[in-house]
This record gives C-alpha cells, structure tokens and sequence, in this order.
C-alpha cells in the first residue's frame, strides 16, 4: 500500500509539474551528453539505419547487446541499460506493484 501511494504521489506531482510547464524546464537542463561517453557502434554506417533518431544513441559502455548475427554483426539495437533506484526500490518493481 505505501509503494501505491508512493507512485500516486508521484504522478500528482508530475501532473502538477505539466500543468506549469515545469517538466519541460527541467527536461532541458538534462545533459545533452555524459562527459566523454562514446557512441562508435551506434553511428557506426552499418547500424545507421537502426537508429530512429538521429542524435539519439547508446553509449558503448551501457548499451543493449543482441546476439550477433549475419545481419548485424555488432547485436546493435537502440537501446540502453539504465538503473533507477527511488526510495530503495526499483523502478519496475514500483511499476509492477501498480497492477
């Protein structure tokens, strides 16, 4: 019941946040990079085309590895590992106790 009300608590606030413009002002003050993060395989010209944005790539260090194939011999996929811890918990299993 407290991770409910947790989450609920949450989303009121993020609620509030979007109603005066607020998530976006802090949106922006996201780095657009961090510090010396290498994308290689993500720009990488056989990976092009597996990137839906075009300033949108994992950093080599924590990105999503797909078994290699034929195809794509680096298991490139857009796509980041991320940790997100809020009040110990983890952030699926916040989500999950939602249901």
């Amino acid at each position: 019941m407290i991770i409910m009300n947790v989450f609920l608590l949450q989303k009121k606030t993020f609620e509030n946040k979007l109603e005066e413009g607020q998530v976006f002002v802090e949106f922006e003050h996201i780095p657009k990079k961090a510090g010396k993060g290498e994308s290689t395989v993500a720009t990488s010209p056989e990976n092009k085309h597996r990137n839906r944005f075009k300033d949108v790539y994992p950093y080599d260090h924590n990105r999503v590895k797909l078994t290699p194939r034929k195809d794509n011999k680096h298991g490139y996929i857009n796509a980041s590992h991320l940790k997100v811890r809020k009040h110990n918990c983890k952030m699926w299993e916040l989500l999950g106790c939602v249901h």
